[in-house]
């Protein structure tokens, strides 16, 4: 498995949040390009430190749930809760807009904007 990272935001708050920054960012794309997860007026990626876990297996628990505490703390993504079942631990992340307007986060530049100016064309 290849993981990329924005070096920008590495140097902010670690790699290992990096990483794992990057891989929310393209689950929140998929889910605006598949017009799901949008709450808030934020497009929001659902996952589980334990999911996280499978997916990093070169990261410790540990690593993961202080990774995702560092860009929550350092407002570089904002955690909401979602779920319809409240014995659902996952929680749910999105961009928050000063990762977009700070580091010019490529995916969607701010997903909204991009659909609102799509619904408004008539095709």
């Amino acid at each position: 498995m290849i993981n990329s990272f924005n070096t920008e935001i590495a140097k902010e708050v670690g790699v290992n949040a990096a990483v794992i920054f990057y891989n929310i960012s393209f689950w929140i794309e998929k889910n605006a390009c598949d017009n799901t997860n949008l709450y808030d007026n934020n497009y929001w990626a659902c996952v589980s430190i334990k999911d996280l876990s499978e997916q990093f297996e070169y990261l410790t628990v540990g690593q993961i749930r202080t990774a995702v505490k560092k860009l929550i703390d350092s407002n570089l993504v904002i955690e909401g809760h979602y779920n319809y079942n409240k014995l659902d631990r996952r929680k749910w992340y999105a961009i928050s807009e000063i990762a977009f307007d700070k580091y010019n986060i490529p995916i969607l530049q701010k997903i909204n904007t991009t659909l609102i100016t799509y619904e408004n064309d008539i095709i």
